[in-house]
């Protein structure tokens, strides 16, 4: 390579004179050598982060939500379209699936179309309806929720544990018992109550409402001599309050489905699995009988749950249904009734049993013998010739 000249100027001198560096001038191709190098150092460094990314990472952030998670206080029994859950301490949203357990301080968000389902123990729980985001805590036999923001069900079930929703930016908090009531945070922030079944305690400083079913309240912040004081008034109940609701609902049947027929072997029995849509509830009553009315049962199980084992059933026609289990397991409303049939059928290589006459029943006696070609039947005989069996 061909040393580089340049241009000096020595003090005092008044021209400048041409000298030789020490340092080699690189060329066109030399410098495009020297930026693929760098590219490539960059494209594996790039690589390297993405691996980390998609593989490393989602297996220490499980390991560090073993870790900082809590005990499990609920459980999301349903997540339907888009759901994500914030653990506590954690600075991402996961993408939560249903029969994800959730500890305290953890937070849960429905995005636009998407609905959820929380459970607590003894049958309480709540439903968020799109766009809500909850803070959930349990703390000495009570349930506690923040709602920040979107339309939450609660539903009692009338034993432990207590459920109490908090307002934030106000000091009031909502506590159902024994029934199911709407929470609603609106656009210009106030808080709207409405009681379907069962009481709700509204509470808000020194004030205090108590709310049957079919009322409703609105919970909002009024400036007062300059200060701004929350007030609790009663309104009219919505007409569309519940119309979404699925919290305490019958549950729905999946399998066996209406009209279902079951055929077996002879001499075989039916053994099937009963499967019906799980609601808040977590268990079930399962009903079994011959008869569209239920008195002629075959099978009656509490505790049960989706899907449940039925027993040896014989050839019949039977129906099914079933129930949520509430307080002192009492089952809540039924579900539609299904039917099915169990039929037995002859094996394709079966021999078939042999028709019996009746005892008095004759058969027309047959002409003398006389010699006749192979294959070939009396005329005197019937076509069908019968057994007869003596008398027992």
């Amino acid at each position: 390579m061909t040393p580089a000249r340049f241009w000096r100027v020595s003090e005092g001198a008044a021209a400048m004179t041409p000298e030789v560096d020490d340092v080699p001038f690189l060329g066109d191709s030399a410098r495009q050598e020297q930026i693929e190098r760098w590219l490539l150092v960059i494209a594996s460094l790039a690589a390297a982060l993405l691996a980390y990314v998609l593989f490393l990472a989602p297996a220490n952030l499980d390991l560090a939500l073993q870790s900082a998670d809590g005990p499990k206080v609920a459980v999301l029994a349903q997540a339907n379209g888009v759901v994500r859950r914030r653990p506590a301490g954690v600075p991402v949203w996961l993408q939560a699936q249903t029969q994800n357990a959730l500890a305290r301080h953890d937070q849960v968000f429905t995005d636009e179309h998407a609905q959820a389902v929380v459970t607590f123990s003894g049958g309480t729980g709540i439903e968020l309806k799109e766009k809500s985001l909850v803070v959930i805590d349990v703390q000495d036999h009570t349930a506690t929720l923040d709602l920040i923001e979107g339309r939450i069900y609660l539903h009692q079930a009338g034993k432990h544990p207590d459920l109490v929703v908090r307002l934030p930016g106000t000091d009031t908090q909502v506590q159902v018992t024994g029934g199911t009531a709407l929470v609603t945070r609106d656009a210009v922030g106030a808080f709207h109550v409405s009681v379907l079944t069962g009481t709700a305690a509204v509470k808000s400083g020194h004030q205090k409402e108590t709310l049957h079913a079919a009322e409703a309240a609105v919970v909002q912040e009024v400036q007062n001599a300059g200060k701004n004081q929350t007030t609790v008034h009663r309104e009219p109940l919505a007409q569309d309050v519940g119309k979404d609701l699925s919290l305490g609902q019958p549950p729905q049947l999946l399998a066996p489905y209406p009209g279902q027929r079951l055929m077996l072997p002879t001499g075989r029995q039916a053994h099937l699995f009963f499967a019906w849509q799980r609601t808040l509830s977590q268990t079930f009553r399962l009903e079994v009988a011959r008869d569209p009315g239920f008195q002629d049962l075959v099978y009656s199980r509490n505790q049960a749950v989706s899907p449940t084992p039925s027993p040896a059933l014989a050839p019949h026609v039977y129906y099914w249904r079933v129930a949520a289990l509430g307080v002192a397991a009492k089952p809540g409303p039924w579900s539609k009734t299904w039917s099915f049939t169990v039929a037995s059928q002859t094996a394709p290589n079966a021999v078939a049993a042999p028709r019996v006459m009746p005892a008095t029943t004759t058969v027309p006696a047959a002409e003398p013998a006389t010699a006749l070609p192979p294959l070939l039947t009396p005329p005197s005989l019937p076509k069908e010739q019968r057994i007869i069996l003596p008398k027992p």
